[in-house]
């Protein structure tokens, strides 16, 4: 495993500046981001974006690069992928594709997505058909772009549509895009039974991406810690990566940290010990 593999991200980091948050990245080692595309360090929405060529330009200052892009969904989001309603499927249609055209500013040549979740109401065909309609959408934008996207599960708690592999198999199928593949995201794929090795035995080198961090298999939306903080294994996790050939990106989505610089060069340094360089 190599360190430019090992990416920080700035989602732990909403209550500190940008700058806050590349300081922490060198000190703990890093080489490589996953750029999230919420508020204060960028601004996205349906309308636009900005900051674009800013934060391309103090991250690269800063000896990082940008390898993978997050636009955020759900939760607080008002946009996400599973939307019912005609004004909020064309608002968030159009939030995603911003989505896209920022990644492409900023030089990064992936951008991650999810199923969504449509109303625990719905009949599961109802809902996923509008989440192909919209995935079918970002992915043509970024066809136009050049940017992979990067498809990941959710779990039970949060999406009547992607939860499982034959779910997302079947949205793969359905959008049928050649820049549409698959990454993991180990809390999810833990929570539903599914770990990486059946990913990998499903998708083989479609499987581009991976939310690599510890995590709590009985509670995934407490997971997300940094390693040694869970129950993961990562002697396992990473020995089921080297099987199967992996070379992409492992982003350390670590959420909730009280203090996120120490938990982050606490994080690096259990890593280190796997690192060839």
């Amino acid at each position: 495993m190599k360190r430019k593999q090992i990416a920080g991200m700035n989602q732990n980091y909403r209550q500190y500046s940008y700058r806050y948050f590349l300081e922490s990245m060198q000190l703990a080692g890093y080489e490589s981001v996953e750029l999230w595309l919420g508020a204060p360090h960028v601004w996205v929405d349906s309308r636009g974006w900005n900051q674009a060529k800013t934060i391309a330009r103090e991250t690269c200052r800063a000896g990082l690069e940008i390898v993978s892009v997050t636009t955020p969904s759900g939760g607080a989001f008002q946009y996400q992928y599973g939307a019912q309603e005609p004004f909020h499927r064309k608002r968030s249609i159009a939030y995603f594709q911003n989505g896209v055209r920022m990644t492409a500013e900023v030089g990064a040549p992936l951008m991650t997505v999810n199923s969504g979740w449509g109303y625990w109401t719905d009949e599961e065909d109802q809902a996923f058909e509008k989440s192909a309609e919209i995935l079918g959408a970002v992915c043509r934008t970024a066809e136009q772009e050049g940017i992979t996207i990067a498809l990941e599960s959710l779990t039970k708690k949060e999406s009547l549509i992607g939860y499982r592999i034959d779910q997302i198999q079947r949205l793969v199928k359905a959008v049928n895009s050649p820049v549409l593949k698959l990454m993991v995201d180990l809390d999810a794929v833990w929570y539903s039974g599914e770990p990486a090795q059946m990913w990998f035995d499903r998708f083989g080198k479609d499987l581009v991406h991976c939310h690599f961090q510890d995590g709590d298999r009985t509670l995934p939306s407490d997971g997300h810690y940094v390693w040694g903080g869970g129950e993961f294994c990562l002697e396992r996790e990473i020995g089921c990566l080297e099987r199967n050939g992996y070379k992409g990106i492992l982003t350390q989505e670590i959420c909730n940290s009280p203090d996120p610089r120490a938990d982050e060069i606490r994080n690096m340094q259990v890593l280190e010990s796997f690192l060839e360089d």
